[in-house]
């Protein structure tokens, strides 16, 4: 994950850690240290943010060759597929989901994000085993700065886990939402997207999840896309609700990648 400042990588925490970042934007402005410090996750590991090394790296702040989302997503003429194999996709999958649950109060993740603020970094590895991804980076909206990115209390989540529903279809067919052939059915007026474009594009494609890869990660998206989770408040500072999200999404994401992959994500 990486922001409009110095970017920086998460990882698990080694237990003597001692900083626990309640600011991690401003972390990331006022430090120089290679070890910024670590945030709690939701019932599970500490997770460690560290400064990249090279932050400055081919002009940007994203590593060698970094690659939106959005366009791996794409079909080019031609191709009857999109960049990423399927293992690929189903390991960003976990990754997004992960960083959704422990950012969700942060400005990386908003009402707005989509697959055009992830940043995909590639390796060159030909290995035929290889997975091919060195990082995945969550961008945040532009003109973010550290001054006003502080941490976000009591944020209504719902929209942004629906927007999270819509990435993992994507992730899962392969396929941006705006090139599915049921699209064309939903816009408004002029044949331009409206409010209601995407959520019921994705809600009639997500009943193909099923036939694709399962009940389990079909109900986690359908849970994602209409807020089907139990909670006392909307936002996943809210206990009951990271938990329900933590069992019913996150861990039928996991599953399903060991399954494909026969190994955990490491992350």
């Amino acid at each position: 994950m990486a922001s409009a400042s110095p970017a920086t990588t998460v990882a698990k925490c080694p237990p003597h850690l001692e900083t626990e970042l309640d600011s991690l934007c401003n972390s990331i402005s006022r430090s120089g240290a290679s070890v910024l410090g670590f945030v709690w996750g939701h019932g599970r590991e500490k997770y460690i943010f560290r400064r990249l090394e090279d932050p400055d790296q081919s002009a940007n702040s994203y590593g060698s060759n970094p690659v939106s989302l959005d366009s791996l997503l794409a079909w080019q003429t031609g191709a009857d597929s999109c960049s990423l194999n399927r293992m690929q996709r189903f390991y960003i999958s976990v990754l997004i989901t992960i960083s959704v649950l422990e950012l969700s109060a942060t400005p990386w993740i908003t009402d707005t994000w989509s697959k055009k603020n992830v940043l995909v970094e590639l390796s060159d590895e030909t290995d035929a085993t290889a997975l091919g991804i060195r990082k995945v980076y969550i961008l945040p909206p532009d003109g973010t700065t550290a001054a006003k990115s502080n941490r976000r209390v009591n944020v209504d989540c719902s929209k942004s886990i629906s927007n999270l529903g819509i990435l993992l279809l994507e992730l899962c067919f392969g396929r941006r939402l705006e090139d599915y052939p049921g699209w064309q059915k939903f816009l408004g007026v002029n044949g331009y997207e409206n409010e209601s474009t995407c959520i019921v594009t994705a809600l009639e494609w997500q009943k193909k999840v099923y036939g694709e890869v399962g009940p389990e990660l079909a109900e986690a998206i359908r849970r994602c896309l209409v807020f089907a989770f139990e909670f006392s408040s909307r936002t996943l500072d809210d206990e009951t609700l990271a938990n329900s999200f933590l069992n019913q999404v996150l861990r039928p994401i996991e599953d399903n990648w060991r399954m494909y992959s026969g190994k955990a994500a490491e992350y």
